[in-house]
């Protein structure tokens, strides 16, 4: 081969070398530029976070006491888990003053006499068909005897629970 050939060989190689550099470029650009945006996206939130980690951390501790419906939610999931759905579902339909009653009657302990206005034989029997108490009867003297139920005790139980730990944690400062 001659020089001639040989430059103009050499020649074509280098101007192909020159035309692929521009062509991987053009390539890395258009296909290598969204992976870098999100990349420096992402990094920029990671970076955001950590400056607002505090507050971020403090607003989800408080979240615990601060949502809405927390009582509901808790006093379902303890309900749930002691397998007294159907009792906890069944206080829907329970007047205020059966709901009173059993209140003041649910907690387990020795039998007591209890004269209030709610304590008549319709609310007694409405607690006992949905399976709150156990028996209820009248007394020869006036007034009733009742026994509260096993789920009744523990439904009673779930919900003072409930009760005091929200009073609690709203009067902590």
């Amino acid at each position: 081969m001659s020089e001639k050939e040989l430059s103009s060989k050499k020649s074509e190689e280098e101007s192909k070398t020159q035309d692929a550099k521009p062509e991987v470029l053009l390539t890395l650009i258009e296909h290598g530029s969204r992976p870098a945006v999100i990349l420096l996206i992402g990094l920029f939130l990671v970076t955001w976070l950590f400056t607002v980690r505090e507050p971020l951390f403090d607003v989800l501790r408080k979240a615990q006491t601060l949502k809405l419906g927390s009582f509901e939610v808790q006093l379902r999931e303890n309900a749930d888990s002691a397998n007294l759905g159907p009792q906890l579902r069944a206080l829907e339909g329970l007047s205020d003053e059966q709901l009173q009653l059993f209140l003041v009657v649910g907690k387990q302990r020795a039998h007591i006499t209890y004269k209030g206005e709610e304590v008549t034989d319709k609310n007694l029997k409405k607690l006992q068909e949905v399976g709150l108490l156990a028996e209820v009867r009248p007394e020869p003297e006036g007034g009733f005897w009742w026994r509260v139920s096993e789920k009744g005790i523990t439904l009673h139980n779930i919900i003072r629970t409930l009760i005091f730990s929200s009073i609690r944690r709203s009067a902590a400062p």
